[in-house]
């Protein structure tokens, strides 16, 4: 039995390999923005990140795999490991990294706002 998410109510979301975005599996499958890859599907959040990958899936696949992509936890903003970030935190034992300090600073205020929520 397969699940296929254009039928649940539940949104499923994915990371575009090219931009670093959330994408929600359903829309994208929904606006055919999606590239099988080496039996992986990855999804897309526009038709010109989409073509990106298909000219060069390989780059992108092999990011992915290799653990050379960060992603910014506050803004979601793809980061590579080479390049320098601005600010990282730790928070619980867990490094976090981050393309700017105003994503650091968001981040830190959601984490608490959630923390009071539980």
């Amino acid at each position: 039995m397969s699940l296929d998410c254009r039928d649940t109510d539940v949104q499923i979301l994915r990371i575009d390999p090219v931009c670093g975005k959330d994408i929600s599996v359903q829309e994208a499958l929904t606006k055919d923005l999606f590239y099988v890859y080496e039996q992986k599907e990855h999804v897309f959040c526009s038709v010109g990140c989409l073509k990106k990958f298909i000219k060069e899936p390989r780059h992108y696949a092999l990011e992915e795999v290799a653990g050379e992509i960060y992603i910014c936890k506050g803004c979601r903003k793809k980061i590579h490991k080479n390049d320098n970030f601005e600010t990282t935190m730790a928070m619980n034992g867990v490094v976090h990294k981050f393309c700017r300090p105003t994503c650091a600073a968001v981040f830190h205020i959601m984490n608490e706002v959630s923390q009071e929520w539980q």
